[in-house]
């Protein structure tokens, strides 16, 4: 009984979480292809400031993300709730290979920092030199540039000489700071102009201080999220184990044991019903027929006590009114003798037995 409730309750709480992600991954997977295909209605009155933003990139990272989680939810739930093995068997591998890629992607951003942070540096950094060079071909990566510059009040990764022509958003008027410069309007500063100046801290600088101010709160999601999956892992491992014989690849009714119980003594109950009524019936049967047979019995005349004047009658169903003469019931199918071993003379053909008596028992 014991055993049955751990099962239950590792089945249903593995199917509750499998739930929250399966509903996680479908709002990803929405919000993945509202903004893919209406950017527009999404920003609403946000519009002009981010329309030049790509957007493509944080939608297909929204569609990925939702569809394997809901794809791993799927395999949770279903092969949790119906016990079905090769779908657990692909939620074990698919949520092993994710937990594992989790901690090799944590343990390599830690040890290897430096080396991430090279490499993108030298990644922007070339975009920005590029950029300067074909504009038309890295428009989307410039506006995006100009957008974070702007709003960070940052130039360049490094510094604004990365640029080979000083966008506006590198600026600021010292003279008036509520001028408000963007890529739609024509650029009030430049080099010459004396009031306007560029910004001389980096952008890669303000992203590495954003992460540090929001270190605590990544690491919370990150461990969150890992220990909702272990719990997975743990109560997956735990119902594999307590089931000792999970189904294949076919789902099984779930009933409650007491059902199932109650079930199966009825059944047994009524065949044993059913072979106790077969039983008293053959018998029934059997005592009928017999009785029937000594529906002919032989009496002895009492007017003319002589074993010569026999006669036959019906006697009932009680066979121990048959042959009267005798002592006890006679046997089926057999001669009866009386007491002084003489046989009678008559012999009466009945349907039944035959019966001798002594001319002593007639009186």
């Amino acid at each position: 009984m014991a055993s049955e409730c751990c099962v239950n309750l590792t089945k249903y709480l593995l199917f509750l979480f499998n739930l929250v992600f399966f509903i996680l991954g479908l709002v990803m997977l929405s919000m993945g292809l509202w903004i893919l295909f209406a950017e527009t209605r999404f920003f609403g009155e946000y519009l002009t400031e981010l329309s030049f933003m790509s957007l493509s990139l944080l939608s297909y990272l929204l569609l990925i993300g939702g569809s394997v989680t809901m794809s791993l939810a799927f395999f949770g739930c279903l092969g949790s709730l119906k016990e079905v093995k090769c779908m657990l068997g692909v939620y074990f591998l698919l949520l092993t290979c994710l937990l594992a890629a989790q901690i090799v992607g944590g343990v390599l951003l830690f040890t290897q920092k430096s080396v991430f942070e090279d490499t993108l540096k030298q990644h922007v950094t070339q975009l920005i030199k590029q950029s300067g060079k074909n504009e038309s071909a890295y428009e989307s990566f410039e506006r995006t540039m100009e957008f974070i510059q702007e709003k960070s009040q940052c130039c360049g990764w490094d510094e604004s000489s990365e640029w080979e022509k000083t966008p506006c958003s590198c600026y600021y008027n010292s003279y008036n700071s509520t001028l408000n410069v963007t890529n739609t309007q024509p650029c009030a500063c430049d080099s010459d102009f004396t009031q306007c100046q560029v910004f001389d801290r980096g952008c890669g600088e303000v992203i590495k201080d954003w992460v540090k101010g929001n270190m605590w709160s990544i690491i919370g999601v990150i461990i969150g999220t890992a220990v909702i999956e272990g719990l997975q892992w743990v109560f997956l491992l735990t119902f594999c184990c307590l089931k000792r014989k999970p189904r294949l690849c076919c789902p099984v009714k779930t009933r409650d044991s007491h059902v199932q119980l109650s079930r199966s003594l009825s059944a047994w109950f009524c065949a044993v019903v059913l072979w106790r009524i077969i039983h008293v019936k053959n018998r029934f049967l059997t005592s009928a027929a017999l009785a029937l047979r000594c529906n002919h019995c032989v009496n002895i005349n009492q007017e003319n006590p002589s074993c010569d004047t026999v006669e036959e009658r019906e006697c009932g169903m009680n066979f121990n009114n048959c042959a009267r003469i005798t002592m006890h019931p006679p046997a089926y199918g057999e001669v009866r003798k009386c007491a002084t071993d003489t046989e009678c003379a008559a012999k009466v053909p009945s349907l039944v037995e035959k019966h001798c008596c002594n001319t002593d028992l007639c009186n």
